[in-house]
């Protein structure tokens, strides 16, 4: 016959011996301290998913050891003492990042490199937006824009009237600003 336990009302250490062999109550000690170690983690790194993470991590390895565990100090001191260990090693990475970043980005090759990159890309983009252009709308623009011609001009060359040429012209204007609106950041000034 299967046993029914209250883990609600059980003490931490009763409760964690019981989780060796027992599910529901480790799923008990996840309920009563997940807010807390996401609260101190929060607290301290200001960003939602990498709590998230360090408080998975914590839980995730505190089942995988859960049968080997022997505390010194309470489960609540344990866990409060993971978090922050997590927290420390969270922050000393990300420094790490920082200046690695830094260094990488600050090189004069590499700005070139990624500049180089970046037009490339927009140059393909660019393109690719000009090419989905409707027929006539992708006509209109390359005598405007390429060629150089009036407005007036195409209207007479295409036998269309000029507010048919101007109303080709600010739809293609219209699609490029759309599509290359992810590259704004490119023409504006420094």
């Amino acid at each position: 016959m299967e046993q029914k336990f209250n883990y609600h009302a059980m003490e931490d250490e009763q409760l964690f011996a019981l989780s060796r062999q027992d599910e529901a109550a480790f799923n008990e000690i996840y309920s009563r301290y997940y807010s807390l170690l996401f609260h101190i983690a929060y607290k301290t790194l200001k960003c939602r998913q990498v709590a998230e993470d360090i408080v998975q991590d914590i839980f995730i390895s505190l089942y995988q050891r859960r049968e080997k565990i022997a505390f010194s100090v309470s489960l609540k001191a344990y866990l409060n003492k993971a978090v922050r260990f997590k927290i420390f090693n969270e922050m000393r990475a990300e420094n790490i990042r920082s200046k690695y970043c830094k260094n990488v980005f600050s090189n004069e090759s590499c700005k070139i490199v990624f500049a180089d990159l970046e037009t490339k890309e927009l140059s393909q983009k660019i393109n690719q937006v000009f090419y989905n252009l409707p027929a006539k709308c992708r006509d209109v623009f390359t005598l405007s824009r390429n060629n150089g011609y009036s407005q007036k001009d195409i209207s007479q060359m295409l036998s269309i009237s000029l507010s048919t040429v101007e109303k080709h012209i600010g739809k293609a204007l219209k699609i490029f600003r759309k599509e290359l609106s992810e590259y704004s950041y490119m023409f504006s000034a420094s």
